[in-house]
C-alpha cells in the first residue's frame, strides 16, 4: 500500500456536516464520527448537571473509556456507602455569602 505523509493541513478524510457549514477534517483516521450534540453543562436547579451528569443518567459507551460504565445505581438509602455521591442538596444545605 502507498502511502503519502500528511501535513498539518492536509485530510485523509473528511466529512460535511449535514444542516450546517461545517467541514471535518482528520489527518490519521479512515473516518470522521458524528459529533457530540451541544450540550450546556451547568448546575441545574436539582443541584446537579442534568442529563450531563453521569451520576444521575446514563452515558454514551465508547471502549476506550469502558471504565465509566461501571457507576453503581444510585441509592437514597442513608447506610449506602456511597449515600453521598447522590445526595440530592436542598436550599437549606447552603449557606448565604455575607461578605
Amino acid at each position: 500500500m502507498f502511502f503519502i505523509a500528511l501535513r498539518s493541513f492536509d485530510a485523509r478524510t473528511a466529512a460535511i456536516l449535514p444542516n450546517s457549514a461545517l467541514l471535518i477534517t482528520t489527518p490519521n483516521m479512515d473516518f470522521v464520527h458524528a459529533p457530540v450534540p451541544k450540550c450546556e453543562t451547568r448546575m441545574r436547579r436539582a443541584y446537579n448537571f442534568a442529563k450531563d451528569d453521569p451520576l444521575y443518567w446514563p452515558q454514551p459507551f465508547h471502549q476506550s473509556v469502558a471504565h465509566l460504565a461501571v457507576i453503581p445505581y444510585p441509592s437514597n438509602a442513608s447506610e449506602h456507602p456511597l449515600y453521598y455521591a447522590w445526595y440530592q442538596p436542598a436550599s437549606s444545605d447552603f449557606l448565604p455569602n455575607t461578605s
